[in-house]
C-alpha cells in the first residue's frame, strides 16, 4: 500500500479502548483492518463513506459452501498454507465491522 496505512489508527485505538477492549485483541483488530486495506487496496474510511463498507464486507465473505468447495482465497491476503480460510475471513470481517462502527460513531458525532 503506497504511503502506508490509511485508516485513522490512533483514533480507532482510542475508540476501542473506550469499549473497553484488552490490548491484545485491540492490536489484532487494528492489524486485521490494515491487512484488509492492503489486500483489497482500499481506504476503509472512503469505503465507509461510499456505501457504509458494504462492498468490503461482501468481499470478506467466505461461506461454509466455499469451504466445502475448497474455494481458494485471493492471493492478496497471503494466508498461510494451512490456515482455515473461513475463520480467517471471519476474523477480518469482524475487525472491519468494528472499524465501520467506529466510522458510524464519528459520523454521528460530526453531524449531531
Amino acid at each position: 500500500m503506497i504511503g502506508g496505512p490509511k485508516m485513522k489508527t490512533d483514533e480507532f485505538r482510542a475508540w476501542l479502548q473506550s469499549l473497553p477492549m484488552n490490548p491484545k485483541p485491540m492490536k489484532d483488530c487494528i492489524s486485521r483492518c490494515r491487512k484488509v486495506e492492503a489486500a483489497l487496496s482500499v481506504d476503509l474510511d472512503k469505503e465507509y463513506r461510499k456505501d457504509r463498507g458494504k462492498a468490503v464486507i461482501s468481499a470478506l465473505t467466505y461461506t461454509p459452501e466455499d469451504e466445502r468447495n475448497h474455494k481458494v482465497a485471493p492471493e492478496s491476503f497471503k494466508f498461510k498454507p494451512d490456515a482455515n480460510i473461513r475463520f480467517r475471513f471471519t476474523d477480518l470481517r469482524s475487525a472491519t465491522k468494528k472499524y465501520f462502527s467506529f466510522c458510524e460513531v464519528k459520523a454521528v458525532k460530526k453531524n449531531g
